[in-house]
């Protein structure tokens, strides 16, 4: 079983060094994570690699390294809260970020985990944080903001925005979406006036 164990392991390593990981070892990863270390050699192995295998994925992730995004992309779907919410930083973890990576970041399909990491409760409040933290940086960025307006993330923005029980580092962070969604586009502007929050003529989006 060490040996297995062992071999998924390089499996990943390689996935992370190769130009185009294996579709097969991606979706093995992603069902090891998904049943978890109570169901079989796999889940107990991929769950004993998240740890530190997550600090590697977000070292790349730093250094803008592509090869990272096939494996960062299982993680922020199928990783524990706390694995979700580091590679969800470690993708745009500066203020400036550039517009050819934030596209890559979209283009590897990222907008639908970040989606739901936005539906979690209070209790999930991190994973939310460290989502909205990347649409806020996808959102002020020309090259990437049409992907988030046709997502649409600007419901469940509102909501935070309007509802003060999930804290005020939250609320900013939607609102700031908000305001370079409206900026951008009239459509999306309206769109938020339909959701109870006022936007002036200039995309400023304030509570009324």
């Amino acid at each position: 079983e060490f040996l297995k164990w062992a071999a998924f392991e390089d499996q990943i390593v390689w996935a992370l060094q190769g130009a185009a990981p294996s579709p097969k070892v991606l979706r093995e990863l992603r069902e090891a994570l998904a049943v978890g270390d109570t169901a079989g050699f796999a889940g107990r192995c991929a769950c004993s690699w998240q740890g530190p295998g997550t600090e590697h994925v977000c070292d790349l992730l730093r250094t803008r390294d592509a090869r990272a995004l096939p494996v960062a992309m299982v993680l922020l779907a199928k990783g524990a809260t706390e694995v979700r919410a580091q590679v969800a930083e470690g993708l745009t973890n500066s203020a400036a970020v550039e517009g050819e990576w934030l596209l890559k970041v979209v283009g590897a399909g990222a907008l639908p985990p970040l989606g739901a990491m936005l539906q979690g409760g209070r209790s999930d409040s991190r994973c939310m944080y460290s989502a909205l933290l990347v649409l806020k940086n996808l959102s002020a960025a020309s090259e990437s903001r049409p992907a988030v307006s046709e997502v649409g993330f600007i419901g469940r923005c509102a909501e935070m925005v309007l509802n003060t029980g999930y804290g005020q580092d939250v609320s900013y962070l939607a609102l700031a979406i908000l305001n370079n969604l409206a900026k951008a586009s009239e459509a999306d502007a309206e769109a938020i006036r339909e959701q109870g929050l006022k936007v002036d003529s200039v995309g400023r989006v304030k509570k009324k």
